[in-house]
C-alpha cells in the first residue's frame, strides 16, 4: 500500500481541484510538525483550497463521470481508437506506437513504445509533437464527386 496517493485535473472535470491520501503513519508525522504550512488559503483558483466551485466540481465528477459504467464505456472507445490507430501504423510499418491503459490510449512517434520516464524523454521529438494535427473541414461537393479536404 503506498504512503501517498494524489489526484488533479481529472478529480474536478477540469475545474482546478486536487486531493490527496496519506497513510495514517505519513499523516501522524506531517501533523506532528508546526513549521509546516498546511491552510491553502488560495481564494477561488486555489488546487487545495476547498472553495465552493471546486468542491461541486469533484463531487459531480466522481458520481456522474468517473464512474464504472463511464469507465467500461471510455474503455471500449479508447479501445476502438487503439485499433483503428494500429491499422494505420502497421501497413505502412511507420515508426510509430500506440499503447493502452484501460481508458487511456497514447500514440508516440516512436516504435517501440517507451516503457520508462528516460526512454520517453530520449524519443521525444518536440518539432513533430507540436505540427499542428489536420483539422477536418466539411467536405466540399463537385458536380461529379465528393471528397473531404483536411488542412
Amino acid at each position: 500500500m503506498p504512503d501517498v496517493v494524489t489526484i488533479g485535473k481529472a478529480i474536478g472535470g477540469g475545474v482546478p481541484v486536487g486531493a490527496y491520501g496519506l497513510s495514517a503513519e505519513l499523516a501522524a508525522a506531517i501533523l506532528d510538525r508546526d513549521d509546516l504550512d498546511l491552510v491553502d488559503l488560495g481564494g477561488v483558483g486555489g488546487t487545495l483550497a476547498g472553495n465552493a466551485l471546486s468542491v461541486a466540481a469533484a463531487r459531480a465528477t466522481l458520481e456522474h463521470v468517473l464512474t464504472d459504467s463511464a469507465f467500461t464505456q471510455m474503455t471500449a472507445l479508447a479501445t476502438r481508437f487503439t485499433d483503428a490507430v494500429t491499422k494505420v501504423i502497421e501497413p505502412h510499418d511507420l515508426p510509430w506506437s500506440i499503447s493502452q491503459l484501460g481508458a487511456r490510449a497514447e500514440y508516440r512517434f516512436v516504435r517501440p513504445a517507451p516503457r520508462d520516464g528516460t526512454s520517453s524523454a530520449r524519443a521525444a521529438d518536440a518539432e513533430l509533437e507540436d505540427y499542428p494535427a489536420p483539422v477536418p473541414r466539411k467536405p466540399r461537393r463537385a458536380a461529379h464527386s465528393v471528397s473531404t479536404t483536411w488542412r
